[in-house]
């Protein structure tokens, strides 16, 4: 069976967190493929959703972008998982992080934004693709970002 842990920074009601529930809901086919979903911060309504259709949901209940409790809470459910696939700044960095522990996971990470800032957004996201074996974006106005403020390659 092919294991997923779909990893995102929060699951309050907003554009990255509807896209994370409508692919977890898509790919899970239990039991060829199974999703999970974790995010950084506390549960949010997104997850109440996810939940209702018996999909898995970790909060790693990270308290700021700088708790560094939400590493070592990854690298506990982590080597049950195949693929990490990440998606914001925040949950690619902790994704790079864990790409240290867990070198058997195939890591991809997802960019969603064109916002030039703040721009230590983009000199994160330029660290923590090092360690994504691809990166997806979901428009070429977002591919050129990534491309020119964190040298994300074509």
């Amino acid at each position: 069976m092919r294991r997923i842990l779909l990893l995102i920074t929060d699951l309050q009601i907003g554009g990255t967190p509807t896209v994370v529930r409508e692919l977890a809901f898509r790919l899970h086919r239990p039991p060829m493929v199974r999703v999970d979903v974790a995010c950084l911060a506390p549960w949010g309504p997104v997850a109440d959703q996810l939940s209702a259709h018996d999909i898995a949901v970790t909060a790693l209940n990270a308290s700021s972008a700088a708790d560094v409790r939400t590493l070592p809470r990854l690298l506990r459910i982590l080597p049950q998982y195949d693929t990490l696939f990440s998606f914001l700044v925040h949950a690619n960095a902790l994704a790079a992080a864990a790409s240290v522990f867990c070198p058997n996971v195939r890591y991809i990470q997802a960019i969603q934004t064109t916002q030039p800032c703040p721009r230590w957004h983009w000199l994160v996201q330029a660290a923590a693709q090092l360690a994504a074996e691809r990166i997806v974006v979901p428009s070429q106005s977002v591919a050129n970002a990534a491309r020119d403020w964190s040298h994300v390659p074509a």
